[in-house]
Formats: structure tokens, C-alpha cells, sequence
């Protein structure tokens, strides 16, 4: 039986919210917007026939089973703690909430209630190259790995109007949005954290639109760091938001008998003792001549994909419930997503970079956890 679904969206991610769940059979019976406006366009456009702009309404219906939280990461904590606390499952966009108290407080209800899902949407986990890389790399195609060296050229993350992406402490930025994905990447391939950082963020474009005069944009639009894992590993990170008109992503992670390389959805290989490169994984996304995307970062391309992975995946996870729509019984189907206590790890990682970035020095990711964590089943 599968769970009706209630979303906190905005206007410009609901083209895609919405669709996605209903591709895979998903209800979705009701809806918040930030005002009642913008709540009813969209519940017109997708007939939905429940739409408020007050949190408690949406949380409270009957008729919703399981949140999906896409809206300003300062109400993420808000919403997640109390859904949880009236026995809704929870799947939250990234990052989870702007504070380390955020992410506390949402890893403690989760635990609390472990028989909930309590899911962070990292959906690139669900992106059939990085499986098969994470496949390729426990089976010891690099050997010891070595080094790992990420690149991301993307479009603006802020729209022609000010709202929260245009400002680092609501959420917004390259560090929060993008970075947050790739350093929970790295920790899904390799099962290492981050012990250690040295990162550095700034803000090139304060202006643009009708963002003009006293309002200006401090989100970040370009961030590089270094992360040195428990496992020995170094990763370097770059990532720029300056790309007009096109996606592109690289990620190779070097060992001591090969190496691999995603080339946004592409996965390719190679071995020492052969030096020629392979195709592991030959996706069919929509490229251009020169193997870039032509949309920008929003949801489109590979990230599309992998977002259908991942509520597929969800789908999965609930078909074999039998009455009792909390029961869930094939917790395999999910055992891969981001929890809570990925999102608390990911916030610790993104707060020493950002002392980093003041400091200039190597900062040591704080992460005080005396608890074991939890498991997805209760």
C-alpha cells in the first residue's frame, strides 16, 4: 500500500516535484506554498484538491502519510520534528535545516521514532553510474584508493528575484546546495568521513535581475575544498555556478591499480596493467556534442534521473506494507538514501569549511556523536 504524500514546495519546484511522484503512482493529496497565491496556482495546475499556507494545516491532514519537505531550509527542522512526533514519514530536500542545532534536533526525533522514515533526498546516491562506481570500488577495481578529484560547472542557483538562494545564512549557495551532495557522495562510495578540511568559498555576482541597490546576493557562486578522510583518502573539490546555459559534472577517484571516472551520468574505468580506458555504464541522458547538459543545475538532466531513481526506490520500500500504512517490510529498497544522521555529518563537514574559509587553515570536522545511530528498521 503506498503512502499519500503531502508536500512543502515552492513554485519553481513543483513542475518537478510533482510529476516525479505521480510517474511512479504516488497520491499526492495535498500541498504548502509560502503564501495562499502561490499555493492555489499550483494546486490548480496539478489538481490537487487540498492547498494551505500554514505548516500545521498540511501536517495535521488525515490524509497524508508521508512529507516531502522541498521548501526553505530554515522550516525544514520545524517541519521534520513535528511530523515525526505525529507519526508521518519524512523524506527532506538538502541541506537538513542551517544550523548544527538543526540537524540535532532532527536527527533526535528520528531516533526517537525509528520505525519512521526519516529520509534526506541526496538523490544522486540513486544515479545508476555512482551505484555502479560504488559496486566497482568495493569489489577493489582501483585497488587502495588514493585520491579523489571533483568538478562541477553549472548555472546560477538564484533566480532574477531575491528570495532565500540569494543568501548563505537561509541556505542558499554552492557550498550549501551543491557541496552538501558531494560531500555525501564521497561518504557514500567510499564508507569514509571527513576528518579534516581547508575550503574556500566567495561571491562573485552580487547582482543580476531585479536583484539591484541595497539588496545583493551573499550566497557563494564558486567554492573549492579539500576534505582528508579517516581512511586516508584526499578528495579536492571544485565547484562554479558561473556556467551559464550548461551542466557538467566530473568525478574520478584514483587507487593504486586504476581509476574511475563519472562523467555526469557516464561512468568509465580504467586499469593499470591494461591503461585503456573502458565503459562501465553508457546512460542515454540528453547531451550535447560536447558531452555537456544544455539545462541548468535545477532537478533537469541526470539529476532528473536521479531523483526517479530515488522515488522509485521509495516506492519499493512501501509496496509489500500490508494494513498499517507505518509497517514498513523491504527496507532494502532504501536501505542506500541519506538519514538524518548523514544530514548531521554532511553539517558538521559544511561548518568547518566555512570556519576554513575564514581561518585559512585546516579546520577538524566537529562531530560529537556518543550514540551508534540508527537503523532505517525499527
Amino acid at each position: 500500500m503506498l503512502p499519500r504524500v503531502g508536500i512543502f514546495v515552492t513554485e519553481w519546484s513543483a513542475d518537478v516535484l510533482i510529476p516525479l511522484f505521480r510517474q511512479v503512482g504516488f497520491s499526492v493529496t495535498a500541498l504548502w506554498s509560502r503564501t495562499p497565491q502561490v499555493a492555489k496556482k499550483i494546486a490548480d495546475n496539478f489538481n490537487i484538491p487540498y492547498y494551505t499556507s500554514k505548516l500545521d494545516e498540511l501536517l495535521l491532514r488525515k490524509d497524508v502519510d508521508l512529507l516531502f519537505i522541498n521548501c526553505p531550509p530554515f522550516l525544514h527542522a520545524e517541519i521534520a520534528v513535528k511530523a515525526l512526533g505525529i507519526g508521518k514519514h519524512v523524506v527532506c530536500q538538502l541541506p537538513s535545516g542551517l544550523t548544527t542545532e538543526d540537524s540535532e534536533k532532527m536527527l533526535d526525533a528520528a531516533r526517537y521514532y525509528p520505525s519512521l522514515l526519516s529520509l534526506i533526498q541526496h538523490e544522486a546516491r540513486f544515479l545508476p553510474a555512482y551505484v555502479r562506481m560504488k559496486e566497482l570500488i568495493t569489489s577493489g577495481y582501483c585497488g587502495h584508493l588514493l585520491l579523489g578529484d571533483i568538478r562541477i560547472h553549472t548555472g546560477s542557483l538564484v533566480t532574477n528575484h531575491y528570495n532565500w538562494l540569494c543568501n548563505t545564512k537561509m541556505g542558499g549557495g554552492s557550498l550549501n546546495l551543491i557541496g552538501s551532495s558531494v560531500i555525501d557522495i564521497v561518504s557514500y562510495l567510499t564508507n569514509s568521513k571527513a576528518t579534516e578540511v581547508l575550503g574556500h568559498s566567495h561571491t562573485f555576482v552580487e547582482h543580476q535581475g531585479n536583484i539591484q541597490g541595497f539588496r545583493a546576493i551573499t550566497s557563494d557562486d564558486f567554492c573549492t575544498f579539500q576534505m582528508l578522510l579517516d581512511s586516508g583518502l584526499r578528495i579536492n573539490v571544485t565547484i562554479n555556478t558561473l556556467l551559464r546555459g550548461s551542466c557538467y559534472q566530473e568525478l574520478i577517484m584514483i587507487g593504486e591499480e586504476g581509476r574511475l571516472v563519472i562523467r555526469n551520468d557516464n561512468l568509465f574505468g580504467t586499469r593499470n596493467d591494461s591503461g585503456k580506458e573502458e565503459i562501465l555504464y553508457n546512460s542515454e541522458g540528453d547531451q550535447n556534442e560536447n558531452g555537456s547538459y544544455t539545462s541548468p543545475y535545477n532537478r533537469q538532466g541526470f539529476y532528473l534521473t536521479a531523483g526517479l531513481e530515488f522515488v522509485k526506490a521509495l516506492k519499493n520500500a512501501f509496496v509489500t506494507c500490508k494494513d498499517d500504512i507505518n509497517g514498513l517490510v523491504n527496507y532494502d529498497c532504501i536501505r542506500k538514501a541519506a538519514t538524518f544522521k548523514d544530514g548531521r555529518y554532511i553539517r558538521a563537514v559544511i561548518d568547518a569549511i566555512r570556519e576554513s574559509n575564514f581561518t585559512r587553515k585546516w579546520n577538524r570536522v566537529k562531530l560529537d556523536d556518543p550514540q551508534n545511530g540508527y537503523e532505517l528498521n525499527p
